[in-house]
């Protein structure tokens, strides 16, 4: 299983204070108000995150944990996180995260997993090679809503990201909730080309527990 303002002083103080009761009636906008992307992944040696997951129609459910297991550079100085799972099954891979100022990219295959600047309507697309279909396949991912509160596992969140991805390899789509500050609260899994739009979710991956070091903003290249 990805993250992150200020204005100059004295002359402005006045100002500011006369403009005070004007500001605190604006009505606040819905998009976020960080230019810190990488807040909605927050990366750093450490950090981990505890999910349920629920198996809707069987009702099974089971928990794992991704932990931040290292930290390093590359050659151009940008930040690369490995990110681990447990338990660790066969099929499960360490994942290794690019943070840039561009986005939030899975090394492995070069997919954008958050393309910044994230707004409503913001979309983006990867591509590679299946070797089963003897073909490319996409993953494109269409930024739904943006600064907006959400809810996960009983916990509500005031700033958030919601992210669609359709999944040609895995033939899933999937609805990933960013809360600004923890990171992935929640993700939600259909088939791809289910033919009720309104079907049930086939899997629900909900944040549990999280442990997030306090967050500065990282100037990436």
């Amino acid at each position: 299983m990805a993250a992150a303002r200020s204005l100059p002083g004295f002359l402005l103080f006045a100002l500011l204070l006369a403009c005070a009761p004007v500001l605190a009636q604006q009505v606040p906008s819905n998009e976020p108000d960080s230019t810190v992307w990488e807040n909605y992944y927050p990366l750093a040696l450490g950090n981990a995150w505890a999910y349920r997951v629920m198996i809707p129609a069987t009702g099974k459910t089971s928990q794992i944990r991704w932990e931040v297991t290292s930290a390093k550079k590359d050659s151009s100085g940008r930040s690369v996180f490995q990110v681990v799972p447990a338990p660790l099954e066969p099929e499960d891979v360490r994942m290794e995260i690019r943070l840039s100022k561009s986005g939030v990219q899975e090394i492995t295959d070069g997919t954008w997993v958050l393309k910044f600047p994230l707004h409503a309507g913001s979309k983006w697309s990867s591509f590679q090679y299946n070797e089963r279909r003897k073909g490319m396949v996409s993953r494109s991912f269409r930024v739904v809503s943006a600064g907006r509160p959400c809810e996960s596992a009983g916990r509500s969140y005031m700033d958030c990201i919601v992210l669609e991805e359709q999944n040609e390899e895995l033939q899933w789509r999937v609805e990933t909730l960013y809360a600004r500050g923890t990171g992935p609260v929640k993700y939600t899994y259909w088939p791809l080309h289910s033919p009720d739009p309104a079907a049930k979710p086939v899997r629900v991956v909900e944040l549990i527990s999280f442990q997030v070091l306090p967050q500065q903003s990282i100037r990436q290249r």
